[in-house]
């Protein structure tokens, strides 16, 4: 008797193989690509300036002053005193208010008498409109009002004597004059220049 098992077709196991192998491939094949390392998406944001800060505030300065020659001509230095030179860049004495207008980007000029020596200082100084109203305020408060050379409101002066010299102040259209010299006695000495100073300024009233 033949043993018929021995002749059984061997395709079913292979053909079992091979649709095992089929389905490993096709699920193999849906399974999702592996994705990058890391975050997908684009740099996360971070927290910037939108903008650069504003620049903090500086002090008003005001602007320079005028020239000399703008403040007192040749012929109103004459006609106050025919004896009085000017002197080239001239430096203020420390302290004095000549000097704080300086500070302030004013102009600070001087006369000599060609005989005696004895100067006259004037200073012209434009500062801002908080600086003005701080000077005005220490004039009221150090030196006496001078109606005699004033206008208010638009030109107010004060006068006072410190040792032997006579310093006016006077604020007119923004402006800071200052007059010192030991030729002042009183206001009234100092009123020809002052009333010179405001013309070639426009400030006269």
């Amino acid at each position: 008797m033949i043993d018929t098992s021995l002749r059984r077709p061997r395709f079913r196991p292979l053909l079992f193989a091979a649709l095992v192998a089929g389905t490993v491939g096709m699920l193999s094949g849906c399974a999702p690509e592996p994705g990058p390392v890391g975050p997908t998406g684009g740099p996360s944001a971070t927290s910037t300036p939108s903008g650069t800060l504003p620049p903090s505030e500086q002090p008003d300065l005001g602007e320079p002053g005028p020239e000399c020659g703008e403040i007192l001509t040749a012929d109103d230095i004459y006609a106050y005193n025919s004896n009085m030179s000017a002197v080239a860049a001239p430096a203020p004495t420390e302290g004095s208010l000549a000097a704080e207008a300086a500070s302030l980007e004013g102009t600070v000029c001087r006369w000599s008498n060609d005989t005696s020596n004895l100067g006259i200082d004037v200073a012209v100084a434009v500062p801002g409109d908080t600086a003005l109203a701080d000077l005005e305020a220490s004039a009221e408060a150090d030196a006496t009002f001078a109606g005699e050379i004033s206008s208010p409101p638009e030109v107010q002066a004060y006068f006072d004597v410190d040792g032997s010299v006579g310093t006016a102040q006077v604020f007119a259209a923004g402006r800071w004059i200052v007059l010192s010299s030991p030729m002042f006695i009183e206001a009234a000495d100092a009123e020809p220049l002052i009333t010179a100073i405001l013309a070639n300024l426009g400030d006269a009233s």
